[in-house]
């Protein structure tokens, strides 16, 4: 749809004819209304077939979001504070904006601390969830932590699972696996109860992940399988990508590795599409780990580096628990192509755009690795159905 801009200088001489009859705070207060309705209007609709469609819709209107939290957190206005977050915390999670998101959040508990309320349950859940992406795991812990308190005592069990969640991938993110699977299969009968089929796939598809790290890989592959089917019926892009990812982990620990590399491949096409660039890291590094054992170290080391670069520009570390594997990979690879052969693929893959390496990534899958590097981009665009708009923003993506 047609936007409007305007020069700084007329907006500035705007703004100051709506402070001097004293307008501005009720036309801040109408605008902040006005783009909360947008927000929780297309929220219930991200999770299915129109996701990629609305959460455009939210980027486009971003700028508008900031200025309407920004005027609600400073005015202390705690239900708009809380509203908007809660409505907000799934675009910012797979748009890449967990930094910002997680500010936002936390502004909006501080200033809703002192009303107790439903409404800051949803905020709770996504701060301990983007604590967790960004490696704060005690402020994760206390964020879920107040949020499972708070459920069980309203006897909330959709809330409940959720906080049990949470707690469950922090436990994931750790290392410490069986903590993780009593968590999550606390809270899968609690969501399967409630027929709330995308957070049960959520829980199925971590338990498959924490099953494979234990060696459990027929459980795993039961449990993925059926998160994956949930979120191909639902039409649901995002969690199909993560299912794929965890498809591919469970493969590579049963050793097919050209399925587990067709997983890792579908899964990138899709998080590059949705332009998460925190899943893209992801799934380049348990490729890499996947390239590594299949004797591919270059492609190994291209993928080391794009995921390096993606880390690098979001601040999001590495989960302590999958450290020592990624550590082993890289020594595996920069064993295998020498320091200097390492330093140069490695250079070569954060230098790479999405695009490019989408197009690599399929050509490897495909067992087509000679494709010229010159028609591949175009040709993998066309396959996952990237309109040449949507070409523009891959190429952006890693490149801030």
């Amino acid at each position: 749809e047609p936007r409007f801009t305007m020069l700084e200088m007329i907006r500035g001489f705007g703004l100051e004819q709506l402070a001097e009859p004293g307008e501005m705070d009720e036309v801040q207060r109408r605008h902040a209304t006005h783009f909360l309705a947008l927000a929780e209007r297309v929220r219930p609709d991200i999770e299915g077939p129109r996701g990629q469609e609305l959460l455009a819709t939210l980027e486009i209107e971003h700028p508008n979001f900031r200025a309407a939290l920004a005027w609600a957190c400073d005015c202390d206005e705690a239900e708009l504070c809380l509203r908007l977050t809660g409505a907000l915390w799934k675009f910012w999670q797979v748009h890449a904006h967990v930094v910002e998101g997680g500010d936002w959040l936390a502004r909006a508990l501080v200033v809703s601390e002192r009303t107790p309320s439903r409404l800051r349950w949803q905020p709770l859940y996504a701060a301990g969830s983007f604590a967790r992406q960004l490696g704060d795991y005690p402020q994760a812990v206390a964020y879920s932590e107040e949020l499972l308190a708070q459920a069980r005592l309203a006897g909330d069990d959709f809330h409940t699972a959720l906080a049990l969640l949470t707690l469950g991938l922090v436990a994931y993110n750790q290392g410490a696996q069986h903590t993780a699977q009593s968590r999550l299969e606390e809270a899968l009968p609690l969501f399967r109860a409630l027929g709330h089929q995308h957070a049960e796939a959520m829980v199925l598809s971590f338990l498959g992940d924490v099953c494979a790290l234990q060696g459990d890989h027929a459980a795993a592959t039961d449990h993925v399988e059926r998160a994956l089917a949930t979120w191909r019926a639902r039409g649901d892009m995002w969690g199909i990508a993560i299912a794929l990812g965890h498809m591919g982990n469970t493969l590579r620990g049963r050793g097919a590795y050209e399925r587990a590399a067709a997983c890792y491949s579908e899964s990138l096409l899709l998080r590059a599409k949705l332009a998460d660039s925190l899943m893209t890291a992801d799934c380049l590094e348990e490729w890499a780990i996947l390239a590594a054992k299949a004797d591919q170290p270059e492609w190994a080391a291209r993928l080391l580096g794009a995921g390096a670069r993606l880390r690098d520009r979001h601040g999001t570390p590495r989960p302590p628990a999958f450290e020592a594997t990624y550590r082993h990979a890289t020594d595996t690879v920069r064993t295998r192509l020498g320091e200097r052969g390492f330093a140069t693929a490695f250079a070569a893959g954060q230098a790479r755009t999405i695009e490019q390496i989408v197009a690599e990534a399929t050509a490897v899958a495909t067992g087509n690795e000679r494709t010229s590097e010159a028609a591949a981009p175009t040709a993998a665009a066309r396959r996952v159905g990237l309109t040449p708009r949507e070409v523009d923003v891959l190429r952006l993506l890693v490149d801030g």
